[in-house]
């Protein structure tokens, strides 16, 4: 005969407690028992008790409520904080509306500095750039920029204006 590959059942695999439970005339529990569990078993067991379906049931309804929760606590604090914020307007519309003149105003500075600094970069570049690559009509034009952007210079020179003037000299050069 054939010997199975599983191992036997019998009292040579019993503990120590189970052979005593066992010499007392008691049945031994299989050894399938003790085992958890297959999936395929599992899978019976809840298709028998219609459990799972339930289950899944439950626990979506348990997290459509906690969703709904949360929802609403974030209404809620949503709510607080535009209160909140109207609170701060209107206690502090004063100080803003100075705030946001100063911030214009800095930021108007900010761009006539800026403004400034890209003319003088184009005049940088209309008055040292190499005219021996550029044919005769070219050079004509850039020897023209070059006339308009020193005749600014000398003229914000003579009448003691910012650069302001020069920034409008600038311009009729650059559409020249």
């Amino acid at each position: 005969m054939k010997q199975s590959k599983r191992p036997s059942t019998s009292d040579k695999h019993a503990t120590p407690a189970e052979a005593e439970e066992n010499e007392g005339g008691q049945d031994l529990t299989p050894a399938k028992q003790d085992r958890p569990p297959g999936r395929k078993q599992s899978k019976e067991k809840l298709k028998r008790n219609g459990r799972g379906v339930d289950e899944c049931i439950e626990v979506w309804g348990i997290f459509v409520q906690m969703k709904v929760e949360e929802a609403k606590q974030k209404e809620e604090r949503w709510k607080e904080s535009t209160r909140l914020a109207e609170r701060k307007i209107e206690e502090s519309s004063g100080i803003e509306e100075k705030k946001l003149e100063e911030s214009t105003r800095l930021e108007e500075k900010r761009l006539e500095i800026e403004e400034r600094r890209l003319m003088w970069e184009q005049e940088q570049k209309i008055m040292f750039c190499d005219l021996s690559s550029m044919d005769e009509s070219q050079r004509a034009n850039v020897r023209v920029m070059r006339a308009q952007v020193a005749a600014a210079k000398v003229a914000s020179l003579n009448s003691g204006a910012s650069e302001h003037a020069s920034g409008a000299a600038g311009d009729d050069a650059s559409s020249a």
